[in-house]
Protein backbone atom coordinates (compact mmCIF):
# COMPACT_ATOMS: atom_id res chain seq x y z
CA UNK A 1 0.00 0.00 0.00
CA UNK A 2 1.26 3.44 -0.61
CA UNK A 3 1.71 6.08 1.94
CA UNK A 4 -0.63 8.21 0.27
CA UNK A 5 -3.56 5.60 0.52
CA UNK A 6 -2.36 4.53 3.79
CA UNK A 7 -3.17 7.76 5.42
CA UNK A 8 -5.53 9.44 2.52
CA UNK A 9 -7.99 10.32 5.29
CA UNK A 10 -5.04 12.48 6.50
CA UNK A 11 -3.80 13.81 3.31
CA UNK A 12 -7.81 14.41 2.27
CA UNK A 13 -8.30 16.56 5.42
CA UNK A 14 -4.91 18.79 4.46
CA UNK A 15 -6.66 19.55 1.16
CA UNK A 16 -9.72 20.57 2.63
CA UNK A 17 -7.71 23.18 4.89
CA UNK A 18 -5.39 23.97 1.87
CA UNK A 19 -8.52 24.68 -0.63
CA UNK A 20 -9.80 27.41 2.43
CA UNK A 21 -6.66 28.83 2.92
CA UNK A 22 -5.53 29.28 -0.30
CA UNK A 23 -9.00 31.02 -1.24
CA UNK A 24 -7.67 33.97 0.85
CA UNK A 25 -3.99 33.64 1.23
CA UNK A 26 -2.16 32.66 -2.04
CA UNK A 27 0.28 29.89 -0.83
CA UNK A 28 -0.21 27.96 -4.84
CA UNK A 29 -1.49 28.36 -7.66
CA UNK A 30 -2.04 24.48 -7.94
CA UNK A 31 -5.99 24.44 -7.43
CA UNK A 32 -7.19 20.97 -8.47
CA UNK A 33 -7.69 18.39 -6.25
CA UNK A 34 -5.84 16.10 -8.52
CA UNK A 35 -2.71 18.20 -9.05
CA UNK A 36 -2.71 18.79 -5.44
CA UNK A 37 -2.39 15.45 -4.82
CA UNK A 38 0.09 14.60 -7.60
CA UNK A 39 2.07 17.51 -7.29
CA UNK A 40 2.19 18.25 -3.61
CA UNK A 41 1.57 14.95 -1.92
CA UNK A 42 3.18 12.25 -3.87
CA UNK A 43 5.90 14.64 -5.20
CA UNK A 44 7.12 15.52 -1.68
CA UNK A 45 6.55 11.26 -0.57
CA UNK A 46 9.13 10.70 -3.34
CA UNK A 47 11.63 11.35 -0.70
CA UNK A 48 9.99 9.22 2.11
CA UNK A 49 12.62 6.20 1.45
CA UNK A 50 15.54 8.68 1.32
CA UNK A 51 14.96 10.25 3.96
CA UNK A 52 14.47 6.39 5.78
CA UNK A 53 17.47 5.37 4.49
CA UNK A 54 19.26 8.04 5.79
CA UNK A 55 18.03 8.11 9.11
CA UNK A 56 18.38 4.52 9.62
CA UNK A 57 22.43 5.43 9.22
CA UNK A 58 22.47 6.99 12.30
CA UNK A 59 24.41 6.03 14.92
CA UNK A 60 21.96 7.07 17.45
CA UNK A 61 18.45 7.15 17.70
CA UNK A 62 18.01 8.73 21.15
CA UNK A 63 18.27 12.36 19.65
CA UNK A 64 15.49 13.57 16.67
CA UNK A 65 16.71 13.56 13.31
CA UNK A 66 16.54 17.14 11.99
CA UNK A 67 15.58 18.12 9.31
CA UNK A 68 14.87 21.76 7.43
CA UNK A 69 12.80 22.52 4.18
CA UNK A 70 14.28 25.43 3.53
CA UNK A 71 12.13 28.16 1.40
CA UNK A 72 8.92 25.66 2.59
CA UNK A 73 6.61 28.40 1.02
CA UNK A 74 3.11 26.66 1.88
CA UNK A 75 4.25 23.62 3.43
CA UNK A 76 5.42 21.28 0.82
CA UNK A 77 7.16 19.08 0.50
CA UNK A 78 7.16 19.19 4.61
CA UNK A 79 4.14 18.55 5.24
CA UNK A 80 3.43 15.08 3.53
CA UNK A 81 7.01 14.10 5.27
CA UNK A 82 5.87 15.16 8.57
CA UNK A 83 2.39 13.58 8.54
CA UNK A 84 3.98 10.19 7.62
CA UNK A 85 7.13 10.61 9.81
CA UNK A 86 4.04 11.29 13.03
CA UNK A 87 1.92 8.32 12.07
CA UNK A 88 4.90 6.02 12.00
CA UNK A 89 6.26 7.31 15.16
CA UNK A 90 9.69 8.02 13.86
CA UNK A 91 11.76 10.32 15.62
CA UNK A 92 11.79 12.97 13.39
CA UNK A 93 12.05 16.42 14.09
CA UNK A 94 11.16 19.48 11.24
CA UNK A 95 11.74 22.52 10.75
CA UNK A 96 9.35 24.82 7.99
CA UNK A 97 11.70 27.90 7.14
CA UNK A 98 10.34 30.55 4.96
CA UNK A 99 11.05 34.25 5.11
CA UNK A 100 7.09 34.94 4.40
CA UNK A 101 5.36 34.62 7.43
CA UNK A 102 1.91 34.78 6.32
CA UNK A 103 2.96 31.17 4.34
CA UNK A 104 3.77 29.63 7.54
CA UNK A 105 -0.03 30.28 9.33
CA UNK A 106 -0.82 27.50 7.06
CA UNK A 107 1.55 24.98 8.64
CA UNK A 108 0.51 26.26 11.63
CA UNK A 109 -3.14 25.19 11.10
CA UNK A 110 -1.83 22.08 9.59
CA UNK A 111 -0.03 21.74 12.45
CA UNK A 112 -3.11 21.88 15.15
CA UNK A 113 -5.69 20.28 13.12
CA UNK A 114 -3.50 17.11 12.73
CA UNK A 115 -1.66 16.93 15.70
CA UNK A 116 1.73 17.14 14.04
CA UNK A 117 3.82 18.48 16.83
CA UNK A 118 6.73 17.27 15.05
CA UNK A 119 6.60 20.54 13.20
CA UNK A 120 8.45 24.04 14.16
CA UNK A 121 8.04 26.81 12.01
CA UNK A 122 10.51 29.82 11.34
CA UNK A 123 9.80 33.27 9.31
CA UNK A 124 13.42 33.85 8.26
CA UNK A 125 16.12 34.33 6.00
CA UNK A 126 18.70 30.68 5.44
CA UNK A 127 21.36 33.03 5.00
CA UNK A 128 20.84 35.12 7.92
CA UNK A 129 19.78 31.70 10.62
CA UNK A 130 23.62 29.84 9.05
CA UNK A 131 25.72 33.01 10.53
CA UNK A 132 29.08 31.71 12.20
CA UNK A 133 27.45 32.26 15.44
CA UNK A 134 24.37 31.12 15.16
CA UNK A 135 22.82 28.07 17.23
CA UNK A 136 21.20 26.53 13.82
CA UNK A 137 24.86 26.82 11.76
CA UNK A 138 25.86 23.04 11.20
CA UNK A 139 22.91 21.36 13.33
CA UNK A 140 20.82 19.93 10.87
CA UNK A 141 20.77 16.05 9.63
CA UNK A 142 19.14 16.76 6.51
CA UNK A 143 18.00 19.68 4.35
CA UNK A 144 15.65 19.59 1.99
CA UNK A 145 14.68 22.20 -0.73
CA UNK A 146 12.07 22.59 -3.89
CA UNK A 147 11.35 24.96 -6.20
CA UNK A 148 13.69 27.67 -4.72
CA UNK A 149 16.39 28.63 -6.98
CA UNK A 150 19.42 27.62 -9.11
CA UNK A 151 21.01 24.37 -7.48
CA UNK A 152 24.59 26.33 -6.93
CA UNK A 153 22.72 29.12 -4.96
CA UNK A 154 20.72 26.72 -2.57
CA UNK A 155 23.26 24.89 -2.23
CA UNK A 156 25.47 27.85 -0.48
CA UNK A 157 22.15 28.37 2.00
CA UNK A 158 22.15 24.72 2.89
CA UNK A 159 25.73 23.85 3.31
CA UNK A 160 26.49 25.86 6.77
CA UNK A 161 23.28 24.26 8.08
CA UNK A 162 24.13 20.57 7.79
CA UNK A 163 26.52 18.56 9.47
CA UNK A 164 28.69 17.09 8.64
CA UNK A 165 28.10 14.13 6.95
CA UNK A 166 24.48 15.35 6.90
CA UNK A 167 22.26 14.80 3.71
CA UNK A 168 21.24 17.71 1.29
CA UNK A 169 18.27 16.76 -1.13
CA UNK A 170 17.49 18.92 -3.86
CA UNK A 171 14.03 18.69 -6.24
CA UNK A 172 14.70 19.06 -9.48
CA UNK A 173 13.68 18.65 -13.30
CA UNK A 174 15.83 16.96 -15.52
CA UNK A 175 17.06 18.07 -18.85
CA UNK A 176 18.20 21.39 -17.22
CA UNK A 177 22.28 22.29 -16.93
CA UNK A 178 21.98 22.91 -13.22
CA UNK A 179 24.44 20.27 -12.14
CA UNK A 180 26.81 20.73 -14.46
CA UNK A 181 26.66 24.35 -13.40
CA UNK A 182 27.03 23.61 -9.71
CA UNK A 183 30.34 21.07 -9.82
CA UNK A 184 32.32 24.48 -8.73
CA UNK A 185 29.66 25.22 -5.89
CA UNK A 186 29.54 21.30 -4.51
CA UNK A 187 34.00 21.80 -4.38
CA UNK A 188 33.67 24.33 -2.28
CA UNK A 189 31.44 23.29 -0.03
CA UNK A 190 33.06 20.23 0.00
CA UNK A 191 29.35 18.19 -1.16
CA UNK A 192 29.45 14.93 -2.67
CA UNK A 193 26.60 13.48 -5.20
CA UNK A 194 25.47 10.34 -3.31
CA UNK A 195 22.40 9.17 -5.38
CA UNK A 196 20.04 10.89 -8.04
CA UNK A 197 16.19 9.15 -7.55
CA UNK A 198 15.21 9.59 -11.02
CA UNK A 199 10.75 10.00 -11.12
CA UNK A 200 7.84 11.02 -13.39
CA UNK A 201 5.65 14.04 -12.03
CA UNK A 202 2.36 15.04 -13.53
CA UNK A 203 4.52 14.25 -17.07
CA UNK A 204 7.77 15.66 -16.06
CA UNK A 205 11.13 13.86 -15.40
CA UNK A 206 12.20 15.01 -12.30
CA UNK A 207 14.86 13.54 -9.60
CA UNK A 208 15.86 13.95 -6.20
CA UNK A 209 19.90 14.52 -5.98
CA UNK A 210 20.74 13.44 -2.67
CA UNK A 211 24.34 15.22 -1.63
CA UNK A 212 26.34 14.69 1.43
CA UNK A 213 28.13 17.19 3.31
CA UNK A 214 31.72 16.11 3.37
CA UNK A 215 33.44 18.78 5.76
CA UNK A 216 33.19 21.66 8.08
CA UNK A 217 31.49 24.75 5.67
CA UNK A 218 34.01 27.64 5.53
CA UNK A 219 33.02 30.56 8.05
CA UNK A 220 33.02 32.79 5.24
CA UNK A 221 29.70 31.20 3.94
CA UNK A 222 26.92 31.83 3.64
CA UNK A 223 27.30 35.33 1.77
CA UNK A 224 24.72 37.85 1.48
CA UNK A 225 22.21 36.80 -1.11
CA UNK A 226 22.37 39.71 -3.06
CA UNK A 227 25.84 37.95 -3.78
CA UNK A 228 25.31 34.41 -3.37
CA UNK A 229 22.67 35.56 -6.58
CA UNK A 230 25.06 37.51 -8.30
CA UNK A 231 28.18 35.59 -8.03
CA UNK A 232 27.56 32.05 -7.28
CA UNK A 233 30.52 29.85 -6.93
Amino acid sequence: MSLLNKYLDDFEKIYELYQGFNSYINISAIREKEEVFEKHFLDALEAWDLIESCLNQQESTEKPFKILDLGTGGGFPLIPLALVAKRENLNIRFTALDSVAKKLKFIEIIKEKLGLDNIETQAARAEDIARIDSPQREVYDMVLCRSVAYLNIILELAAPLLRIKGNFLAFKQLGENEFADAKNAIEILKFKLMQEHKYSCSGLDKALLVFEKQGRTDAKYPRLYSQIKSKAL
